[in-house]
């Protein structure tokens, strides 16, 4: 996610909680693409499906999906559909205008939580919030406090570093340094914005469909 005169956000696993789990073929992963975007052609189809290599293609890294075979290859395609590359382009384009950017990258599992799912969509708002600690004391208090001095930080000056000085430091995102903070096992650290990037920047390339 991103935070402009905000901060941008990415979950790691946006889009499982929200894809079938009994889909097989790539015709049928094709199909879920066309009927959440009548407008989507066959070409645009063609290059999704090879952008998300399926399953049977060696080095596939949707090959071991923990439902039907073509879960993990969907879940991702369907979050950047959804969610990445729509943050992505707030954030690219809030920076070419010069306006204060931060981006972020969830990627903490919660203990207690389906691991086949992942780190779904908003599991980060407990820990920005505080709540977790109150249901998982302990194993998720320090990952919960860091996020939550980024967010006060940032409500109340404008900047998610102000707060907490011995934090890694979040760097804005901006047109020549498109760096984004991942929170993950009680830490943070920066890291290039380039997960799947050929397959967002493809998302954004059509914007006709992803503004769906």
């Amino acid at each position: 996610m991103a935070i402009s005169t905000s901060s941008r956000s990415r979950i790691h696993d946006e889009g499982s909680g929200f894809v079938p789990k009994n889909l097989n073929t790539t015709e049928q992963f094709k199909q879920f693409f066309k009927n959440l975007a009548p407008t989507i052609s066959d070409s645009q189809l063609d290059t999704v499906a090879n952008l998300y290599p399926g399953p049977d293609v060696p080095g596939s890294p949707y090959a071991n999906s923990p439902f039907s075979p073509q879960f993990s290859r969907i879940a991702a395609a369907y979050g950047d559909f959804a969610y990445i590359a729509q943050v992505q382009a707030n954030a690219v384009y809030a920076s070419r205008l010069n306006l204060p950017v931060w981006k972020y990258h969830f990627a903490y599992l919660t203990p207690n939580l389906d691991p086949a799912l992942g780190v779904v969509h908003a599991s980060e708002l407990p820990y920005v919030s505080t709540t977790v600690t109150q249901v998982l004391p302990g194993v998720t208090t320090r990952q919960s406090k860091l996020m939550n001095a980024y967010w006060s930080s940032f409500i109340v000056s404008g900047d998610p570093n102000k707060a907490n000085s011995s934090a890694p430091a979040w760097p804005q995102y901006t047109t020549q340094n498109e760096t984004q903070i991942k929170f993950s096992n009680g830490t943070a650290y920066t890291e290039p914005d380039n997960i799947r990037r050929n397959a967002t920047d493809f998302w954004r390339s059509i914007p006709d469909v992803l503004m769906h």
